[in-house]
C-alpha cells in the first residue's frame, strides 16, 4: 500500500512496487503476438515524453479543460447522493479521475469518502486480494468502481465477471458498476457523455497518475496471493504533473457555472453497443482481424495502444482534428501507418 506521487490523504494504491526487469516494445510485441506471455506478466521502458509532446498535452489540457471538469462534477454530483460509498478507482486511467473526484466530493459537499485505486487485468480478473482488504476495512461501503473511459467495453465486461465470480466465491454482494466520463460503446454502468472526446490525463501514463505504471501480474505473484504488481517510477519525478493536474482541474471546477453540469446516463446503451459491435464484427471480417482485442477504437485507447504497443495501422476520422494531434505525434514517432476513414465511427482507432 502507498500513495504514489499524490498525497496520502488523496488514494491509497492496493498495489505491490516490484522491481521487473523490463522487455523492449518490440519483443513484448512478439511475445504477445506469439502467444509467449500475457501481457501482464512483462512491461516495457516507461514512455518519457518529449518536449513536443508535452506540448501537445497542454494544447489538449486548454481545449477542454471546461468539458473535463464538468464532467467530473456530474460524477460528483451522483456521487453526493450514494449511500456509503467508496470510490475504487482502476489503475491507472481510472486513478486521476478518482483522485479529482475525492476532492471535488470533499470541497463541494464536505464528505471525506475514502479511495483506493486496485488493478484489473484482462483476462486475468480483478484484485481480489484488494477487493478483500477494502470490505474489511469498510464492512459497510458500497464499492464504486471508476476508470477513465470505455472504449469497447472490454474492461466493462471483465470488472463484472470479476465481481460476479468475487461475490458467489466469498458469499457478498458488490455491484460491479463501473463509473468512466466517456463510453463510446454503451457498456458502463454510468457515464457523462457517449462522445470520443480528448481526456487529456489519457495523453500521458505515469507522470499523470502518480508515477506508477500499469498493472503487473505473474505467475509467481499469483503463487504469493499478493497484491497485482507495479513499478514506480521515480526516475520520472522531474516531470511528474499528477497533483498539478488535480490542482488545475480542482480550480477550474471552482469557476465552472453548476447549471450547465450534464447528468450522469445511468443504465448503459444497447443501441450504441450493438453499433459498435456491428462495426467491430464487420471491420474484422473484412480485414482478416482474426481477434477484436486487435482493435482499439477511441482517443484514449489508441492513445494507450501507442504508447504501449506497436500497431499496425491507424485509422483517423478527420487528420485536422485538434483531439488527436498527440496521435499523429506518436505514429510519426513509432512509424505507424495512417490510415483516412471519414465513415469511421469514432475520431481514430488503432489496429494491433
Amino acid at each position: 500500500m502507498f500513495n504514489g506521487s499524490y498525497l496520502p490523504s488523496d488514494v491509497i494504491f492496493l498495489m505491490k512496487i516490484i522491481d521487473i526487469t523490463e522487455t523492449p516494445i518490440e519483443k513484448k510485441e512478439e511475445y504477445i503476438r506469439e502467444k509467449k506471455f500475457h501481457y501482464s506478466e512483462m512491461i516495457s521502458p516507461e514512455y518519457r515524453p518529449d518536449s513536443k509532446y508535452l506540448e501537445l498535452f497542454y494544447e489538449a489540457l486548454e481545449l477542454n479543460i471546461d468539458r473535463v471538469t464538468s464532467h467530473l462534477l456530474s460524477l460528483a454530483v451522483y456521487f453526493s447522493k450514494l449511500q456509503n460509498p467508496v470510490i475504487v478507482s482502476l489503475a491507472r486511467a481510472g486513478t486521476p479521475i478518482g483522485v479529482i473526484l475525492k476532492r471535488m466530493l470533499q470541497y463541494f459537499y464536505n464528505l471525506d469518502i475514502p479511495h483506493y485505486s486496485i488493478s484489473i487485468i484482462k483476462d486475468r480478473g480483478i484484485d481480489e486480494k484488494a477487493l478483500s482488504y477494502i470490505l474489511d476495512e469498510h464492512p459497510l461501503a458500497n464499492l464504486e468502481f471508476i476508470d477513465g473511459w470505455v472504449s469497447k467495453g472490454s474492461i466493462a465486461k471483465e470488472l463484472q465477471s470479476s465481481i460476479n465470480n468475487f461475490n458467489e466465491k466469498f458469499k457478498v454482494n458488490i455491484k460491479g458498476h463501473l463509473h468512466v466520463l466517456s463510453d463510446i460503446s454503451g457498456c458502463a454502468y454510468a457515464t457523462v457523455t457517449n462522445d470520443d472526446y480528448l481526456i487529456p490525463s489519457a495523453i500521458l501514463n505515469s507522470v499523470i497518475s502518480g508515477l506508477v505504471s500499469r498493472s503487473i501480474y505473474t505467475s509467481e505473484m499469483e503463487l504469493e496471493g499478493s497484491f497485482h504488481g507495479c513499478k514506480y517510477y521515480k526516475e520520472l519525478a522531474d516531470i511528474d504533473i499528477s497533483k498539478w493536474y488535480v490542482e488545475q482541474i480542482m480550480s477550474r471546477a471552482k469557476e465552472i457555472n453548476r447549471l450547465e453540469i450534464p447528468e450522469v446516463q445511468i443504465g448503459g446503451n444497447d443501441i450504441l453497443r450493438n453499433k459498435v459491435r456491428s462495426f467491430l464484427d464487420n471491420y474484422a471480417f473484412e480485414n482478416d482481424v482474426s481477434n477484436l482485442e486487435m482493435l482499439k477504437p477511441g482517443i484514449g485507447e489508441a492513445t494507450r495502444a501507442l504508447l504501449r504497443r506497436i500497431p499496425k495501422i491507424l485509422i483517423v476520422q478527420n487528420s485536422n482534428c485538434k483531439e488527436i494531434q498527440h496521435i499523429l505525434h506518436l505514429c510519426q514517432q513509432r512509424k505507424v501507418a495512417i490510415q483516412f476513414s471519414p465513415e469511421l465511427p469514432f475520431k481514430v482507432m488503432a489496429v494491433l
